[in-house]
């Protein structure tokens, strides 16, 4: 949901240097059943809260996770943009469930500009099949424990094998922060934050069925600013060891917060 967040940004003048990625493209639904009752085709709309960090990631280490006819736009000399979403959804078209989505690169694909989902685990089995199936987002089923209080949260993440991340949100003022001079729109509407954000207009990139798809979307929530301390324990070899290499920027509370999530179709 952060890409609807990252919608501000549209039409600033983005750098254009850009870095191919280097993975090959996989379909994360080519083993979902299209005839599974489970399925619940979009759009949908969902509700819930969550707590995101915009963050720089280096891109030398976050090329071998973006496919590489997509590119990555270097947005800092050797780093690009991206964002760490931790949501409890408390309304969907498949029951409430929990997700953490782990978007280490701003990419452009044509003419769709995004945020590239490296990782994004949910503790449903039926969430795991629709976004497999209807977006192309590569879920996986992991547990969760998330508890939210006030506004912030302790945050656990676990596979089969052991903790993978944990975090600790806790409310924080919104700190003065040095962006570039692209980022500037940025730094003016977060200025007031007593306002609900009411976005709309930008794509979420995916793969699927052998092409890329865009997803149209659009967010509303109210916002508060927020800190984070987070600790990776998962394999050496696991996407979210991309977290231990991010420099952060800033977080955001959203609670609550309402997301469409439209049919996708082809990105061109």
């Amino acid at each position: 949901m952060f890409e609807q967040i990252f919608s501000s940004f549209q039409g600033l003048p983005l750098p254009e240097i850009l870095v191919p990625g280097t993975a090959m493209p996989v379909d994360p639904g080519a083993d979902i059943a299209e005839d599974d009752p489970t399925l619940v085709p979009p759009p949908w709309e969902v509700a819930g809260r969550a707590a995101i960090e915009f963050a720089q990631f280096p891109i030398d280490r976050v090329r071998s996770h973006v496919p590489l006819d997509v590119d990555i736009l270097q947005t800092w000399p050797g780093y690009t943009f991206g964002a760490i979403a931790f949501i409890t959804y408390d309304r969907t078209p498949v029951g409430p469930y929990n997700e953490i989505v782990i978007a280490p690169a701003l990419v452009r694909y044509r003419k769709v500009l995004s945020l590239w989902v490296t990782s994004i685990d949910v503790d449903s089995e039926v969430s795991y099949k629709n976004g497999r199936l209807n977006w192309g987002l590569p879920k996986e089923q992991r547990s969760f424990e998330y508890n939210w209080h006030g506004g912030g949260a302790d945050l656990t993440v676990s596979s089969q094998d052991g903790q993978l991340l944990s975090a600790t949100c806790t409310d924080s003022p919104l700190r003065e922060i040095a962006l570039p001079e692209w980022m500037g729109g940025l730094a003016t509407a977060l200025r007031d934050l007593t306002v609900p954000l009411n976005i709309e207009g930008l794509a979420m990139l995916t793969y699927r069925k052998s092409l890329y798809h865009r997803t149209p979307t659009r967010f509303e929530g109210k916002a508060s600013p927020v800190s984070f301390r987070m600790n990776v324990s998962a394999p050496e070899d696991s996407p979210y060891h991309l977290v231990d290499r991010r420099e952060s920027l800033l977080a955001l509370a959203f609670n609550p917060f309402q997301l469409n999530l439209s049919a996708p179709g082809y990105a061109d």
